[in-house]
């Protein structure tokens, strides 16, 4: 019997066979996508947030996608069968990844670079690796089962330079480059937006501090047709989170959206205990569950107005009469000369925001209807005043109101005030109300107060309709100001002070609604303006409170109403 020699074929043969079944072994090939999870990774959007509760798979789904598309490995479905790939393959990739603070760019380096995303174990019966379902009849228990290896294995990663590190012990990485060229920056969402970079894919994790960043990133993937995937768990008021769900929803519809949404709820993660997941949500209340299971952005507490709702105060909303909708529709949103129009001003610090109210005649009912808005333009005064002018010359406006804070801001510049700039503007441009003139008369400087009574016009009455209205497709920063307009909030307690953010339009409505506007008919009309002593005085009497006196001055603070006045 002749010896056996072991040849270099022979040797080769082994190696690749055992390296065969390394690879598969590897997580992306045993990563199995729930079928919640398919519509993500079948998914052509150039942005796509994946949203959900605590533990509810999002961040999971969301990396095997991301490293799929750097390894060029696909990933398979709940059946085994193939997902198609979607990503280049013949040339390096320039990727980032973006974390809060560097507390979560080493929670992303965990999920990419280090065994445990999700469980494996060997077949009893084909004795291969797969991912452990514990939903199978007859599946071991957990403790039966291993750690899944990293997601990008060591053999991809460039050696021995291929890593740059902030903090290589906790795992904050800066750059890891891969053999294949390309790169992986990590990134934390406070820092430098990262400009003049054409970037292939973008992955963030969890929430963002810097909110204005979302649109430079969004940027940075027009060259080459690139991706953002965002994985998030809503803890926050957080304006791009919002404005992409706004988005995915508006194209829900579409065949191939350019923005996608899904909804992944923690409860029904089929790889959590069943009694432990009862004892969470028992724990949560309904309401805490809301947010932490299902994922929903859990702003009502924290926002100003949370019953603004278009599906109540639009104008096909549940509110909204139909004749009033049927009539503005018919008058293409502009008031007729029988409705009583007033107009406020934020003149802000970096844009104006204008806000038109409308009250139609009694016939239509209690109503107050914002029909049009300006946000968002740099415009000096006299552009704002001509801007508006060429849009409604041919109304009758009632009057004008502005913010008197910043309206009593002096200009550097000219050395008037923003309110003095902006009355002279709209003289100049022939706008003007019967009451007010070209003037303004001054909001409510009561936040709380004004507000209040903005939010009472929102609250449904007996018959299901509501005072505010607005036209929906011609407000569209008023509606995204509501949804964002919210309370401070101090650790978990939520304070009664506004946050100065998002509020230009809203605060605009509130200053027409403290203003207590009332329906006129256009006969009464006086082709005089009001001063404003005329309008202090014509609110004191109506009210039963005398407060000026012979040489028109008036008394203010405390001690104004008398004993008697007050009865």
């Amino acid at each position: 019997m002749l010896p056996q020699v072991s040849t270099n074929a022979d040797t080769r043969f082994v190696e690749l066979a055992q390296e065969a079944l390394r690879r598969d072994g590897e997580a992306l090939r045993l990563y199995r996508c729930m079928p919640s999870q398919l519509p993500f990774h079948l998914s052509r959007a150039s942005e796509r947030l994946i949203r959900g509760g605590v533990r509810s798979g999002k961040t999971t789904c969301a990396v095997a996608e991301f490293a799929s598309a750097v390894t060029g490995i696909p990933l398979l479905d709940h059946n085994g069968n193939e997902i198609p790939f979607q990503y280049p393959r013949d040339e390096p990739l320039l990727t980032w990844v973006i974390g809060y603070n560097e507390k979560h760019i080493a929670r992303i380096h965990r999920k990419l670079f280090r065994p445990g995303l999700f469980r494996i174990l060997r077949d009893p019966v084909t004795k291969k690796w797969r991912s452990w379902q514990p939903w199978r009849e007859g599946e071991v228990p957990r403790e039966q089962t291993r750690p899944s290896p990293p997601l990008i294995p060591e053999r991809f990663i460039k050696s021995p330079d291929g890593w740059a590190w902030n903090g290589k012990v906790q795992g904050c990485f800066e750059l890891c480059v891969l053999k294949s060229g390309t790169e992986i920056h990590g990134m934390t969402s406070g820092g430098q937006a990262g400009k003049g970079e054409a970037v292939h894919i973008i992955l963030i994790d969890e929430d963002i501090e810097r909110e204005e960043h979302y649109d430079e990133w969004l940027s940075r993937l027009t060259d080459v047709r690139g991706r953002i995937i965002w994985a998030a768990w809503p803890q926050t008021v957080n304006a791009a989170m919002h404005n992409v769900s706004d988005r995915a929803q508006a194209q829900a519809d579409r065949e191939n959206p350019d923005v996608m949404e899904i909804i992944l709820v923690g409860s029904e993660n089929p790889f959590l205990p069943k009694d432990e997941v009862q004892k969470r949500l028992e724990a949560w209340g309904p309401e805490v569950s809301r947010s932490r299971d299902r994922g929903e952005f859990l702003t009502e507490n924290q926002l100003v107005f949370p019953h603004f709702n278009l599906k109540v105060h639009g104008m096909r909303g549940s509110g909204c009469p139909k004749a009033l909708a049927d009539e503005l529709q018919r008058l293409n949103y502009i008031p007729s000369e029988d409705w009583t129009n007033f107009l406020a001003v934020d003149p802000g610090t970096a844009h104006p925001a204008v806000l038109m109210m409308t009250i139609p005649p009694p016939k239509f009912g209690d109503h107050v209807v914002a029909f049009d808005e300006i946000y968002g333009l740099r415009f000096s005064p006299d552009e704002l005043a001509q801007f508006t002018m060429s849009r409604y010359s041919c109304l009758l406006w009632d009057a004008f109101v502005i913010d008197e804070q910043f309206g009593r801001q002096v200009q550097f510049t000219s050395g008037k005030s923003s309110k003095q700039q902006l009355t002279e503007a709209f003289k100049r441009a022939g706008l003007v109300s019967a009451r007010s003139g070209n003037g303004f008369f001054p909001g409510s400087p009561d936040t709380n107060g004004r507000n209040m009574i903005l939010r009472s016009w929102m609250i449904p009455r007996e018959d299901g309709t509501t005072k505010l209205i607005v036209v929906d497709h011609k407000t569209v920063w008023l509606q995204k100001q509501m949804r964002l307009y919210k309370l401070q909030v101090q650790r978990t307690e939520v304070m009664d002070k506004v946050v100065r953010k998002h509020s230009d339009l809203p605060d605009c409505g509130a200053y027409i609604a403290a203003f207590d506007p009332q329906w006129v008919p256009k006969a009464q009309y006086e082709k005089k303006e009001q001063s404003t002593e005329d309008w202090l005085e014509e609110r004191y009497r109506n009210a039963g409170i005398p407060r000026l006196k012979n040489d028109r001055s008036c008394y203010l603070g405390a001690g104004t109403v008398s004993a008697a006045g007050a009865a």
